[in-house]
C-alpha cells in the first residue's frame, strides 16, 4: 500500500460504502511499502516459472509487444484489428 497518510482508514471507507450490507473484507498493509513491489518482482524473475510465461524475441517480432504469453494467470491474446481506412 502506497504510504499515504490515512490511506487505509480511507480505503476501509470505501470499500464499505461499496460492499453489500454486513458483508466483511480486509486490507492488508505491506511490512515494507517501499520495497515490497521490487521484492515480489525480483521473486517473480528468479522463479522457474518465468520462462513459461515470457514471450520470445520471435513471438515478439510476430505478434508485437502487446502480446502475453498465454498460462494459467494471464488473459487470453486477442489482437488488435486493423484500422479502417476513412472514407471520403
Amino acid at each position: 500500500m502506497a504510504q499515504i497518510p490515512q490511506m487505509k482508514q480511507r480505503l476501509e471507507r470505501e470499500l464499505l460504502e461499496l460492499r453489500p450490507f454486513q458483508s466483511t473484507f480486509a486490507i492488508s498493509v505491506a511490512d515494507n511499502p517501499v520495497l515490497d513491489a521490487w521484492t515480489g518482482a525480483r521473486r517473480w524473475a528468479m522463479s522457474p516459472r518465468l520462462p513459461q510465461s515470457s514471450i520470445t524475441y520471435q513471438q515478439y517480432q510476430e505478434m508485437g509487444e502487446g502480446y502475453i504469453t498465454e498460462h494459467r494467470a494471464s488473459n487470453c491474446f486477442f489482437p488488435t484489428p486493423a484500422a479502417r481506412p476513412k472514407e471520403l
